[in-house]
């Protein structure tokens, strides 16, 4: 996907401290919900409610955490800013977005990307969505057929196989994405493809109900042995977790994330149950922030059979506490590593 219509995307998103990478379906009252016009064989599937734009707590949140935006030249530093930029570079009004899909697939073990699509639910008229991504990549689309569904191919493109395309599944619905995703959604709507299913599906089925859920296999290969300097945390049992899924919710005067960790045994679930306590209990140890004590405690880990599920759940002034003194730690480090190289610079 080109960059800057993911950073556009990416902004109805930032809502919840998500970023788009990859693409969306969106979907309206008709037909099938966006997670089930979701192709087979995909490795990461995120559901975004609309609602969450407007959700107050999450609001709140999202603003503390953009608190320190202003020191970047070009970023918003309040999500009533962000949406605004979404909407004044495509077009688009992202309070008529009902709900957003992410998912993915990475190819022979790979971090990389070649397959992802982005669905959508909402009242988008499609001239106004065509055009938006028209004026958003520069680049022309050429519209054609695809399953008895119109599509845009991105035109004279070398690559059209992992450039972007667009499909529309029917009224007020819109698939962004590589060329396989688009037409692999379309067959799923269709009736003609299989959707996702598996213990992908049923890790995302078993999500709490949340603003944002979500499922991912773990690609076991890629996890370190561990974290941290000295003798660190250790993470190889973690390599015996299949699928992670879980949600964000709010509450009134609060917000959670419930982790739901699905491991190849109960053996291994209890492994994993008993590394994740440890490193809490360590963490707890060595920190001396009240703040970050505080918000340690309101975490909870539990197993149930071959499920490792960890909660977490506070007040929205006590996440607002954290997420500032991440905020003054990475001001602290980057003004230590500015006044290095200003040391240096002056040395020479």
């Amino acid at each position: 996907m080109n960059k800057r219509v993911a950073v556009a995307v990416g902004a109805l998103f930032v809502v919840v401290g998500m970023g788009a990478g990859a693409y969306v379906v969106f979907s309206g009252e008709q037909g099938p919900p966006a997670v089930g016009q979701v192709p087979d064989d995909v490795d990461a599937v995120v559901h975004v409610d609309g609602a969450v734009t407007n959700d107050g707590a999450s609001r709140t949140l999202a603003n503390t955490g953009l608190e320190r935006a202003s020191l970047i030249e070009g970023v918003p530093n309040s999500t009533a800013d962000v949406l605004s930029e979404f909407e004044g570079r495509t077009g688009l009004d992202p309070d008529v977005a009902d709900e957003t899909v992410v998912f993915s697939r990475r190819t022979n073990g790979s971090t990389e990307l070649a397959y992802a699509g982005i669905i959508v639910h909402g009242n988008w008229d499609r001239a106004a969505v065509i055009e938006a991504v028209r004026n958003d990549t520069d680049r022309e689309l050429t519209e054609t057929t695809y399953n008895g569904q119109t599509v845009y191919r991105p035109a004279g493109d070398s690559d059209t196989a992992t450039g972007q395309w667009i499909g529309v599944l029917g009224e007020g619905q819109y698939v962004f994405g590589t060329e396989a995703a688009v037409k692999e959604t379309i067959d799923v709507t269709a009736g003609d493809g299989e959707g996702f299913g598996g213990r992908l599906q049923t890790g995302h089925e078993n999500a709490r109900d949340g603003l944002v859920t979500f499922a991912v296999r773990v690609p076991t290969d890629r996890i370190p042995e561990q974290v941290g300097a000295g003798p660190g945390i250790e993470l190889t049992r973690y390599r015996q977790v299949a699928i992670v899924s879980g949600s964000y919710y709010s509450k009134t005067n609060g917000a959670g994330v419930e982790l739901r960790l699905l491991a190849n045994s109960t053996e291994a679930a209890q492994d994993v149950e008993d590394v994740t306590s440890g490193a809490l209990a360590t963490f707890k140890l060595t920190t001396g922030n009240e703040s970050v004590k505080q918000n340690i405690d309101a975490i909870e880990v539990e197993r149930d059979g071959t499920s490792v599920i960890i909660s977490y759940e506070e007040s929205i002034e006590s996440i607002q506490a954290l997420l500032r003194h991440y905020q003054q730690r990475s001001i602290g480090g980057q003004s230590a590593i500015q006044a290095t190289e200003l040391v240096e610079v002056s040395g020479t």
